[in-house]
Formats: C-alpha cells, structure tokens, sequence
C-alpha cells in the first residue's frame, strides 16, 4: 500500500511539474502586451476614467509597464439634483477636476499563466507625473430684481414687458452678494462653459495593485487590476464650498476592467 502511495505521489509530482513548465513555457513566449481599461473608483462618480497599458516582459518574468490613464475626481459631498428647469445640477461644486495620469510601473509576477487557461497574478507598483485640470462649475442665476418685474392688469407677471436678468457665471459662493441665495441658482451652466478658465494643476501620482490576467484565448489580455491610487498636487484643489476645504492630495481605491492583445 505504501509503495503504491508513494509511485501516486511522485506522479502527481511530476504532472504538476510538468504542467508548471509548460505554463512557463507558454508565457515567455509573448513578450508585449496592450491593453485598454475602464476604471471604477471611490472619488470618480459612474465611470472614474479610461486608461491604456503599454507592457514589456523582463527576463526575470516581470513586467516594465508604460501606464496612461485620464479620470475625473469629484468630491465626496457632491450630489446631484434637480434643478427648477428640470436638468442636473450639484449645488455647492466649485470645479471639475480631471487628471492625466502618466505612470512607470513595474509588475512583480507572483503566479504564472498558461498559454489558454489560468491566471497570472503580478503585484503593481508605480508612480509618475500627474496633470490636473480644474474647471470652474458654471451656474445660471438670476439677478432680476423686483422692480424689473412688470406685470399686467391680471398680476401676472408680464412676460413681454419684464427683462430678466440672468447670468451664467463660474459659481462663487464667497464674493459678497453673489451666489448667496441657492433658491436664485436656476440651472448649471453646461458641461462646455467655461473651458477657457481651466487651470492646470502639476503633481505626481503613486499607485499599488494587484493584476488578474486571465487566459481566456492565447493572445488575447483581459482581466481586472484593483488597488489603491493616490494623486498629489503641488497647490491645493478647491472642489466644494465651505466648510469643506481645499486639499493637495486624493486618495482612492479603484477597479479597472482591462482587455488587449499579446505579442511575441
């Protein structure tokens, strides 16, 4: 019985060997990969951003990684509502923030793939420069006074005669008699305005993640990264109004979905 256990192991041993050969074997052979992502986070609202991957295989297994990813940044306070004209709008937003990442990453391999079938398992590290874009948040607000308002011989207020006075204008909470009265605020002023008033913000981002590769089709790349990022910017971002308070850095844990192609 023994020896019969024994002749069991030393197959099992030696299939399983032979298997994570082969595995080896099967994923040197490509040496370049590209890939595509769709990035989910805590700080990015329904879709955080999109990235694209560039990857070189190193003769030790692991990965040099050229990383690009553009993605928003929204405060934690910020809602959306409806507004009095019936579109969206998120009261108290002081800017748009996007971010171009430009990340060197290096992928440690931990498990090995196989050439249709596995997962490969690498620990993410990498950092790079960072280029923020802050634009304003446009409002509609009305400035139309009492006596701007003329009305007929019903009351009502006479629509030919009344010129009201409204405004689009980054929204500004702290300048005195502006933007005090949110029942005033009738609309956002479009995702378009403003872009002209956009400030570039310079700063560094660092990430660290871990990679799942699976190997659905032999040159096929797709999988999931999760981790954390963290953006640091050299002047602090104003995002919301008082009393929340303007910040250099975002953090955030984040899920990419990512597919592409393998080379030799």
């Amino acid at each position: 019985m023994k020896k019969q256990l024994s002749i069991v192991f030393l197959f099992i041993a030696f299939y399983t060997n032979a298997q994570l050969i082969d595995a080896y074997q099967e994923e040197i052979e490509y040496q370049k990969e590209n890939t595509f992502g769709i990035n989910l986070n805590t700080i990015g609202g329904a879709v955080g951003g999109v990235n694209y991957r560039h990857s070189r295989k190193l003769a030790d297994g692991d990965w040099n990684t050229l990383f690009v990813e553009l993605a928003s940044i929204k405060h934690s306070k910020e809602i959306s509502f409806e507004s009095p004209r019936g579109n969206s709008i998120s009261y108290g937003k002081l800017n748009y923030l996007f971010v171009l990442r430009t990340q060197f990453s290096r992928e440690k391999r931990l498990f090995w793939k196989a050439k249709e079938d596995g997962v490969r398992l690498t620990w993410v590290y990498s950092a790079g420069p960072t280029f923020g874009f802050a634009k304003p948040y446009f409002i509609i607000y009305d400035y139309t006074t009492p006596d701007d308002i003329v009305y007929d011989e019903f009351g009502n207020i006479d629509l030919s005669k009344t010129v009201f006075d409204e405004r689009t204008e980054a929204y500004d909470p702290y300048s005195r008699n502006k933007h005090t009265d949110k029942s005033r605020i009738l609309d956002s002023g479009g995702f378009f305005t403003g872009f002209k008033q956009t400030k570039l913000h310079m700063g560094l981002s660092v990430k660290t993640a871990l990679n799942f590769e699976f190997g659905l089709f032999e040159r096929a790349a797709s999988g999931v990264e999760t981790g954390f990022m963290f953006d640091y910017f050299f002047k602090e971002i104003a995002l919301y109004e008082l009393p929340s308070k303007p910040t250099k850095l975002f953090s955030s844990i984040y899920l990419t979905f990512y597919f592409g192609n393998r080379k030799k």
